[in-house]
């Protein structure tokens, strides 16, 4: 696992260093990966806290020292859940409890990572966990792992959107519509869907459909010399490929 995934867990505060620890040793087991080199979990879970420890001194250069202020985390709640989605609830409770270690009080890090987060939140708000709202809320607790969690939690763990994102654009950008000024492709697009919207077709179209006024519009900059010809080649070979991607997404 790349290490801003495990720092983003860490920064996750019903998971803490402790679960991210937890789960690596699970996932360990797991995948038995430990066969062949008995000290893997261990030594995973010491580069894990080393990339955390470096990246809050990064920020801790950063942003300079701050006061150490009481937090103020509410109230303990002890009632009990059943509901199978909180078991994480109760192992990290566990775990917690379970794992002592000298933490330097001082240290907003050594704060963050020696509270015990999950006694003052009671099962429900566990369940419904808004984390953004959480650093929002004790961002004058923690200002600079509040900076971190800021820039962590925005990376995107899976690469699918960025990749989609890529390949949308692509069937958008036709062979003439390259040839437009970027105002003026803007420009299309919008009306297209704008069109599509008052006849209500959005569902049936796509923004990969040109409109004939994009001809027109793309002949007036060919005339004024700000846009490049398209051949009538250029045209059947961008229909050629537009044809099979549209095949082989119908396939997916």
């Amino acid at each position: 696992m790349p290490p801003v995934i495990t720092c983003a867990a860490a920064l996750n505060p019903t998971i803490n260093v402790y679960g991210v620890e937890t789960l690596i040793d699970r996932i360990t087991y797991a995948l038995n990966l430990d066969s062949e080199d008995i000290h893997f979990a261990q030594g995973t879970k010491t580069y894990f806290n080393k990339c955390l420890q470096d990246l809050f001194d990064v920020y801790l250069h950063k942003y300079g020292t701050t006061p150490t202020p009481h937090d103020t985390m509410g109230t303990s709640s002890s009632g009990t859940s059943r509901d199978v989605n909180l078991n994480l609830n109760n192992e990290m409770l566990n775990e917690f409890s379970k794992r002592a270690r000298g933490i330097t009080p001082s240290s907003e890090l050594g704060r963050y990572i020696g509270t015990n987060f999950l006694a003052f939140m009671p099962p429900t708000v566990f369940k419904e966990f808004d984390i953004l709202a959480w650093w929002k809320t004790n961002e004058a607790s923690f200002p600079i792992l509040s900076a971190m969690a800021r820039d962590v939690l925005t990376v995107q763990a899976s690469t699918v959107p960025s990749e989609s994102e890529f390949s949308f654009s692509g069937r958008v950008l036709s062979i003439r519509r390259t040839r437009l000024t970027p105002l003026a492709m803007e420009m299309c697009t919008c009306l297209k869907d704008h069109l599509d919207a008052m006849e209500r077709i959005q569902d049936q179209t796509s923004l990969e459909d040109e409109i004939q006024a994009e001809e027109v519009i793309h002949n007036n900059e060919v005339d004024l010399g700000i846009s490049e010809p398209v051949t009538d080649e250029e045209l059947a070979e961008d229909a050629r490929l537009r044809s099979s991607s549209s095949e082989d997404n119908a396939q997916e």
